[in-house]
């Protein structure tokens, strides 16, 4: 049963969220690098754009005009649908955190831009994909994010109005996302921040251990009395 205190659903982003990708995705880019001749770049270059799309990724990651990217990008996301998701990808306590909301019966989404196959992909290979309800992946709708039509999506499929659900993501993109849908904004600040206005933020944590204390503290119901969820014991 859903306490009232407490957002009937959360939507997550997944890159620098709820999995640590950029590493990956660095690696593949400067192996792409290497073969155009170019020199390779550390992992921080890469993280401005892990949040923009496959497209801007590739243009701006190889330095490549708008002809050149398709071609690479293919390329790109063969090579990644062909390596294993790290299993330390996973930021530390995601999982205790997902399977704490669905015993309340939090409605949990995913809102992303990254291709459904690979999105699919990383989260059966994590063994999290049972936790979610609804998966807004890119390519799913005309515009990526932070076009509101994709935070609509799954709110409309859970059927949740925006007062009483939650955008949980690390980047700009997300908090746009959130704020152009009137939906309070939690920032993941240990993720892939580019950018993100601290001062607008619903609340940010840096752990996901805090993250069930904090969201005790909103009350989405607008009452004086909240009700706590479990503290968050993780897996080692």
């Amino acid at each position: 049963m859903i306490n009232d205190n407490l957002p009937k659903a959360v939507v997550f982003d997944l890159d620098g969220t709820l999995i640590n990708s950029a590493g990956q995705v660095a690696s593949i880019l400067n192996d792409l690098r290497v073969e155009l001749g170019k020199p390779i770049m550390p992992v921080s270059s890469y993280v401005p754009w892990i949040s923009l799309g496959g497209v801007c990724l590739i243009k701006n990651g190889l330095g490549v005009t708008d002809d050149q990217a398709p071609e690479l990008l293919n390329k790109f996301r063969e090579i990644y649908k062909n390596k294993p998701t790290p299993l330390d990808s996973l930021i530390p306590c995601v999982r205790e955190v997902l399977a704490d909301l669905k015993c309340q019966g939090i409605k949990i989404c995913i809102c992303t831009n990254k291709p459904r196959s690979l999105a699919l992909k990383v989260l059966n290979e994590l063994n999290i994909y049972k936790f979610f309800d609804y998966i807004n992946a890119g390519g799913d709708l005309p515009k990526p994010k932070p076009h509101p039509d994709n935070l609509h999506a799954c709110l409309n499929a859970v059927h949740c109005e925006a007062d009483h659900s939650i955008m949980v993501g690390d980047s700009l993109v997300d908090q746009n996302l959130a704020n152009s849908c009137e939906v309070p904004f939690a920032w993941y600040s240990a993720g892939n921040d580019d950018g993100v206005i601290p001062h607008q933020v619903e609340f940010s944590f840096e752990c996901f251990s805090q993250f069930v204390k904090k969201l005790n503290k909103i009350n989405f119901n607008q009452k004086m009395k909240s009700i706590e969820l479990g503290d968050i014991t993780c897996q080692p």
